[in-house]
């Protein structure tokens, strides 16, 4: 569970959300306050470099602590003796508690039995395969993109990949994910939401007023951003197609 030091009403809120559920035996990850590193600790701890190059703007700090905080979850889960881990940040709220349990144990036993991947438990989009039936009404796909991290099943052999990297991206770039050859998967209907801007505040909010953009980008990652593009472009059609399918069927 990450959550920042100083944020006492986040924790208060979340330990009671997973107070409900005798499956999360919780451990608290101090979260990294982007804002508080220095210009040093940030270019050691995170390629900004290639962040801008990437995404043509430079990193918000609480992007950068952001990222960090789930990679200190990566590095727990990875010199610990578990074979998944649950991931949480302090703002999630589960739409259907009475189902929680049940959907997260088999999206933990296909994650083992797969050896490798993440499930993500909200805001995955843009799916792109027929889904496999998990409990109740809940359908697990693979995912080529999404937003947010609050909650997500990670297997540890997924966490050691993602720790031989340095750091460099969104924590919630799918994409990214899928192109380093991790599988992305997601559970639909979202089984979790975060509410940061709304019922909770979030100490780190993003203006986009105050982006500086990346103007000297290498050619090489110039056209790596155009084949990105185009393949993004290639998955929104694919993800339009395959759900005017799904609603032929469900209409049937």
């Amino acid at each position: 569970m990450i959550n920042m030091k100083t944020s006492e009403a986040r924790r208060e809120y979340v330990l009671k959300e997973v107070a409900w559920y005798a499956c999360m035996d919780v451990e608290l990850v101090e979260a990294v306050d982007g804002r508080l590193l220095s210009p040093v600790e940030k270019e050691e701890r995170f390629d900004t470099g290639r962040f801008a190059f990437r995404y043509g703007e430079y990193p918000f700090p609480g992007e950068i602590g952001c990222a960090l905080s789930h990679w200190e979850c990566f590095r727990r889960l990875a010199e610990s003796s578990e074979e998944t881990a649950l991931i949480l940040e302090d703002d999630v709220v589960f739409t259907q508690p009475e189902r929680v349990e049940k959907t997260i144990e088999k999206c933990d036993k296909l994650l083992k039995n797969k050896g490798t991947g993440i499930i993500s438990l909200s805001f995955p989009y843009r799916i792109g395969s027929f889904g496999k039936r998990l409990e109740y009404d809940y359908y697990l796909y693979r995912v080529w993109k999404g937003f947010g991290m609050q909650a997500y099943l990670i297997h540890r052999v997924t966490a050691e990949k993602l720790l031989a990297v340095k750091p460099s991206v969104r924590a919630d770039d799918y994409l990214y994910m899928n192109l380093l050859g991790i599988r992305m998967y997601g559970v639909l209907p979202w089984m979790s939401t975060g509410l940061s801007f709304k019922e909770i505040s979030s100490e780190i909010q993003l203006s986009k007023e105050n982006i500086t953009y990346c103007r000297n980008i290498p050619f090489r990652y110039k056209i790596r951003n155009l084949f990105l593009k185009a393949a993004d472009g290639a998955i929104y059609v694919w993800h339009v197609f395959f759900r005017i399918i799904m609603y032929v069927r469900q209409s049937k």
